[in-house]
């Protein structure tokens, strides 16, 4: 039987120190949202560990530090300022123990808590999700008070858009009257102007037949006589 070194067993000597945990890969990614309807922005290959974390699309940026005596350039890199926290989920009723980045937790102070800022429906509010943010965002919508919560906002905007119907209807409807209230009075105007010259034409006409009728010496002298008497005497 050949010997073996200890240092080249695989049995863990005694020690008080928890063993540390694997790295997530992707193919644990993979079983953990085997049962998750697919994140639509899809995982992120570039900064993999974003993806077991609320990391807001953050990632490590790249650059140079310049010595301000010199010039000389050194590459250098920033990694996000991630925390480890224990954040209080109201609809699951248990704590999150979560990696999140110190943005993220300012925009869940602003929301007022983890619940609100999973729960966000804006389109930038899902890509800032992540896989993470995503996975638990299905579990809270599994809950009996999310969904409670859901069917309340439900009948709300359903009583609003009824209102909203009713509303555009009834302005329909005004101005229906309206547009009738004005065909109506047109039309009375019309006639009346009708009727108006309907009178006029019989006075027209016996004028007209008057100044065409001849005149005889008995008129001529009868208008001169009526002249002379309003002609006023000179003073």
């Amino acid at each position: 039987m050949s010997f073996r070194h200890p240092s080249l067993t695989f049995a863990r000597s005694f020690t008080t120190t928890p063993a540390l945990p694997a790295r997530p890969s992707m193919s644990q990614l993979t079983h953990i949202h085997r049962n998750i309807p697919a994140y639509p922005h899809g995982r992120n290959y570039w900064y993999k560990q974003s993806n077991f974390g609320l990391y807001g699309n953050t990632r490590i940026q790249f650059g140079n530090s310049v010595s301000a005596e010199h010039g000389v350039k050194n590459r250098r890199k920033w990694e996000p300022n991630i925390q480890h926290k224990r954040l209080w989920s109201e609809a699951l009723n248990r704590f999150l123990d979560l990696k999140v980045h110190t943005r993220v937790l300012r925009t869940i102070d602003k929301c007022g808590g983890v619940d609100e800022y999973l729960l966000g429906g804006s389109k930038a509010r899902i890509r800032e999700l992540g896989m993470e943010g995503w996975r638990l965002r299905w579990k809270l919508m599994q809950t009996g008070k999310v969904k409670k919560r859901w069917e309340v906002e439900r009948a709300e905007l359903k009583r609003v858009e009824l209102e909203r119907v009713e509303l555009e209807r009834a302005e329909l409807e005004r101005v229906e009257l309206e547009r009738a209230e004005l065909e109506r009075v047109e039309l009375e105007a019309s006639e009346a102007v009708k009727a108006l010259s309907k009178v006029k034409a019989p006075r027209r006409a016996n004028k007209r037949a008057k100044l065409d009728e001849p005149r005889t010496p008995m008129k001529e002298k009868e208008e001169e006589d009526h002249e002379t008497r309003h002609v006023e005497p000179s003073a």
